[in-house]
């Protein structure tokens, strides 16, 4: 064997296996923090709203959408701080989880369609997902 192949064979043994129950049980736990951080956050900008009477066109959809940004990196930086390493891609997949959560609860809840906005969403919760995840392995 040469040496790429001894490292790649190490590491595929280090990583050990990608779908186990502890995996799943460290998503689901932080994607159920991060929905909760979500909820907060929702609940303080609704307060916000009606104590301060700020209610502007396109006001409602920013600060819904940054309180999905906020569960995303909560959501990110929970599960990489479980995992202690690949931050970006813990991160990503947990903010593509949220997403995942959203979308299902939209078309079956509120029968929503896929728009281009969603998009959008996407767009945010992961890239928002992984930024939480660099900074939790990046901690010291």
């Amino acid at each position: 064997m040469d040496n790429l192949e001894i490292f790649v064979n190490n590491s595929i043994k280090a990583r050990g296996r990608v779908f186990s129950w502890r995996n799943v049980k460290t998503f689901l736990i932080s994607e159920i923090i991060g929905l909760i951080f979500s909820f907060l956050f929702s609940v303080l900008f609704s307060l916000m709203f009606s104590r301060f009477s700020l209610i502007f066109p396109g006001i409602l959809s920013f600060f819904s959408s940054f309180s999905l940004i906020i569960g995303a990196f909560v959501s990110g930086f929970v599960s990489a701080n479980f995992k202690k390493r690949s931050g970006l891609l813990v991160g990503c997949f947990s903010g593509f989880l949220m997403f995942i959560v959203i979308l299902f609860v939209g078309i079956v809840v509120l029968r929503n369609v896929f728009t281009i906005f969603s998009l959008v969403k996407l767009l945010l919760l992961v890239l928002f997902g992984a930024l939480g995840g660099v900074v939790s392995v990046n901690k010291k």
